[in-house]
C-alpha cells in the first residue's frame, strides 16, 4: 500500500514543481507552496510505513568487506553536516580499528546516522555530540554521546520501542518516534546490540551500537 502512495505523490510533487516555474501571482505561489509542503509530509509519512514494514518484516542485508577507513569517512561528513545545523562542535575518537569490517554498509551507516539524528534533536545550540568507535575482543563498538539533559528512567527503558516519543523528545520528531527503533532492528540483525544509556561523563544521553 505504502509504495502505491508514492506514484500518485510524486506525480503531485511534480505538477507543482512545473507550476513554481510558471508565472503566477502571489497568492498563487502561496497555494503551490501550501501544495509543494504537504507532499513533502505525505511522503515522510509514505516512508515511514515502509520503515515499519521493513523493520517488523526484517531487512535484507546485502553483508560485505567494507574498507572501515572509506566508511568512517563517509559517516563523519554525514555526521559533521547534521550537528551543523545547531552549530554543535563533533569530536571523533578511533581505537585499534581493522582496515575490513564485515556490513552492510548502507544499513549500518543508516543506524548509526539515526542514532546521531536523534542526539542532534535533543541536544541545544552550541552543544557538543561526541563519536568513538573501537575494536576489542572481535567487536566493533559504536558510541554516540550528547550534551543534552540525558534519558528519563522511562525513555532508558522504551526509547527503542516502536512509535515511542518522551516527553522531553529524546525520540526525534523527524522520524515520527522510529529512528532508534530501526536502529536497533539493522543492528540485531547484524548479530549486534544497542543500549541506551546516560553519560557519566556529560550527563547527555548515550547509546551504544556493538556489533
Amino acid at each position: 500500500m505504502a509504495h502505491d502512495l508514492k506514484t500518485p505523490l510524486t506525480v503531485v510533487r511534480g505538477n507543482a514543481e512545473m507550476l513554481c516555474d510558471t508565472e503566477q501571482t502571489e497568492e498563487q505561489k502561496e497555494h503551490t507552496c501550501y501544495i509543494l509542503k504537504n507532499a513533502d509530509q505525505m511522503e515522510q509519512y509514505v516512508q515511514m510505513l515502509i520503515d515499519i514494514s521493513k523493520a517488523e518484516a526484517g531487512y535484507s542485508l546485502q553483508l560485505k568487506d567494507v574498507n572501515m577507513r572509506t566508511f568512517l569517512n563517509n559517516l563523519y561528513t554525514q555526521i559533521n553536516a547534521l550537528a551543523s545545523v545547531k552549530q554543535l562542535k563533533t569530536e571523533f575518537d578511533e581505537k585499534d580499528l581493522p582496515d575490513i569490517i564485515g556490513i552492510d554498509a548502507s544499513l549500518m551507516q543508516r543506524a548509526i546516522i539515526n542514532v546521531v539524528s536523534n542526539a542532534v534533536d535533543y541536544s541545544k545550540e552550541h552543544g557538543a555530540i561526541w563519536f568513538s568507535v573501537s575494536a576489542e575482543d572481535n567487536k566493533i563498538r559504536f558510541i554516540v554521546t550528547d550534551s543534552g539533559k540525558g534519558f528519563s528512567p522511562k525513555d532508558l527503558k522504551n526509547a527503542i520501542n516502536q512509535f515511542y516519543q518522551s516527553d522531553f523528545s529524546r525520540s526525534s520528531k523527524l522520524h515520527y518516534g522510529m529512528g532508534l527503533f530501526i536502529a536497533d532492528s539493522i543492528v540485531k540483525q547484524h548479530g549486534g546490540t544497542l543500549v541506551v544509556a546516560n553519560s557519566p561523563a556529560t550527563g547527555g544521553g548515550m547509546v551504544t551500537i556493538e556489533i
